[in-house]
């Protein structure tokens, strides 16, 4: 069951020009301002280690991880700063990076990544906490293949992706070893695959990105208790375009995605945060983003913005009429070298404002930081 429904773009663009989105367009500039942030190692990979640049955090500042420290080994863990506890320590020549999905933890520091089973013919889902993992899907029926991340929630439900050996693809929810079918290809959806699977909150809601087939374009999804209803979708006029990736969305049941959008003199890719009750998005901040958003339980967005000379810039934005608020940019000099190139998780931010990002560094290593506000050490 669906419900709801796209109103004008036009209606969006206005509620922002307040804040002089015309003039920031043009410049090519987002406002912003400095909050000081220390930055915690929690992992370091050396060159010819693997390292996926996808973290996630949990409310309470742990940290999970993929990391591959030699050639057929790959581990997931977690971390805050200590010693890391091992969740998954995966053997054997078909374990890579690529072969394990970049994880989500919950507050009870539970952890949901994906991986390919040991004899190679299949892939499976695990949840773990550091004892025996616990299986939560596989490929051994239905499923032919999973994709996106995991999504994983305080009740240790799981929502992912899969393609179906039938050609189909569905989005699932599974708890207790059942599998509950959230939207699946057919009729209203063609495609789901290309916008790395759904995302869960605490309360059971389900974001997702998916396409609607004949040249309707992509659009935002929620699903609460059964019925589906549209957050926003892209126009037949091309005055808003939903981008391809996975939207975020905490526990008050706002979900914020990424979008083109074109209205009068005023064109740009932002970011906006909608819900379910038939009202516009919201515009929040303008940016050449680049992945896919995350947003806390206190409403603040975070995002990569690509900036001029191609430097990568991950910010914090509580509203449109709020300055973004720079966390890091490619160029900063981080543990004996410079960030060149970053990276940031849907499940990557938390209510206390602790983000968590993948950064490679000038001297060939890559590591896992959780970015702490408040002054740094010195």
């Amino acid at each position: 069951m669906v419900e709801g429904k796209w109103s004008a773009i036009g209606a969006v663009v206005r509620t922002f020009e307040a804040a002089s989105i015309s003039a920031l367009v043009l410049a090519g500039i987002l406002p912003a301002s400095a909050q000081a942030y220390s930055y915690m190692n929690i992992v370091t990979a050396g060159p010819g280690q693997g390292l996926s640049l996808y973290p996630a955090v949990n409310s309470y500042g742990v940290v999970a991880y993929v990391i591959s420290p030699r050639i057929g080994q790959v581990l997931v863990q977690t971390a805050d700063g200590g010693a890391p506890t091992t969740i998954a320590d995966l053997r054997g020549d078909l374990f890579s990076i690529s072969s394990v999905s970049p994880p989500s933890i919950n507050v009870a520091g539970t952890v949901a990544f994906s991986t390919v089973t040991p004899d190679g013919n299949g892939q499976i889902i695990y949840t773990g906490d550091g004892g025996p993992l616990v299986s939560i899907a596989d490929t051994s029926g239905i499923i032919q293949t999973f994709f996106g991340i995991p999504s994983i929630n305080t009740a240790g439900e799981v929502a992912f992706g899969a393609f179906r050996r039938d050609n189909t693809e569905a989005l699932y929810a599974a708890s207790g070893g059942t599998l509950t079918p959230i939207a699946e290809t057919g009729s209203m959806f063609s495609s789901f695959h290309n916008n790395g699977g759904p995302s869960l909150n605490d309360t059971g809601d389900v974001a997702f990105n998916a396409d609607r087939g004949g040249g309707c374009g992509l659009a935002i999804f929620i699903s609460s208790q059964g019925v589906i209803s549209l957050v926003a979708g892209s126009t037949d006029d091309g005055s808003f375009t939903v981008i391809e990736g996975r939207p975020a969305i905490p526990s008050f049941g706002a979900v914020a995605f990424l979008a083109f959008f074109r209205a009068d003199d005023v064109s740009g890719a932002g970011v906006f945060v909608g819900d379910s009750s038939g009202a516009p998005p919201t515009l929040v901040a303008i940016a050449n983003v680049s992945g896919t958003p995350a947003m806390n339980g206190a409403g603040i967005a975070a995002y990569i913005d690509v900036v001029e000379g191609g430097n990568e810039v991950i910010y914090t934005k509580t509203g449109p009429d709020d300055p973004a608020v720079e966390v890091i940019r490619t160029g900063t000099p981080l543990f004996g070298s410079t960030a060149t190139l970053l990276g940031l998780s849907t499940y990557g931010f938390n209510e206390s404002g602790q983000l968590t990002f993948g950064a490679q560094l000038a001297d060939g290593r890559s590591v896992i930081v959780r970015a702490d506000p408040g002054d740094p050490e010195p």
